[in-house]
């Protein structure tokens, strides 16, 4: 036998086992896949998003610098507390007169902030400035004591002039008798008698 006849027969069985295969199975249909199951079948995707191009960062907002209290300043701001202790313990001269010190010290300040308060006329607005910037506390005061005024001394009662000296002419009639006086020389003379009274000596 051939080498072509043995090809020949192995193909001849190999259809007939198709056949056979076929007629036994019937047609083969592939089975429903289960709901859930995860199939060859690539599922659409979404497209990525489209690259954004970053925002612009904020500017940050400058802080207002504040001037630092100088002497002046300082000095406004511890004759407002001695003002406002004077005016709650009732010293009502005392605090009148911190308050003035502490105006004019303002005035001689470089910051205009304390200028503009020494101008003012409140005493309140300064203290609410110094407890912000120089944290200044209020010192104690005491109530001043009532200073009574001396009574006047009394008056002595003034002493009458003594009458002025007479210039009289001696030996001339004179009343009333017993009157004094003096002539041009300086000599005493008294109106006296015997008789009509006349200066005599």
């Amino acid at each position: 036998m051939t080498k072509t006849t043995m090809r020949g027969r192995a193909a001849a069985l190999v259809l007939a086992a198709c056949a056979g295969l076929a007629a036994a199975c019937g047609d083969i249909t592939p089975a429903a896949v289960p709901a859930g199951a995860p199939t060859d079948t690539p599922t659409p995707t979404s497209p990525a998003p489209a690259p954004t191009s970053p925002s612009p960062a904020p500017t940050p907002t400058p802080t207002p610098t504040v001037a630092r209290p100088d002497a002046a300043a300082r000095a406004m701001c511890t004759r407002t507390a001695l003002a406002l202790a004077h005016h709650r313990a009732g010293n009502r001269a005392q605090s009148r007169a911190a308050w003035g010190k502490a105006k004019d010290a303002a005035t001689l300040s470089s910051v205009p902030a304390v200028r503009r308060l020494g101008a003012g006329s409140s005493a309140g607005a300064a203290w609410r400035w110094c407890g912000t910037h120089a944290k200044v506390a209020l010192p104690k005061v005491r109530k001043a004591p009532k200073t009574h005024k001396p009574a006047p001394a009394p008056r002595t009662p003034s002493r009458p002039n003594p009458p002025a000296t007479r210039t009289v002419t001696p030996g001339a009639f004179c009343s009333p008798p017993g009157a004094t006086g003096v002539s041009k020389v300086g000599r005493p003379y008294t109106c006296k008698g015997p008789g009509q009274p006349r200066w005599r000596r």
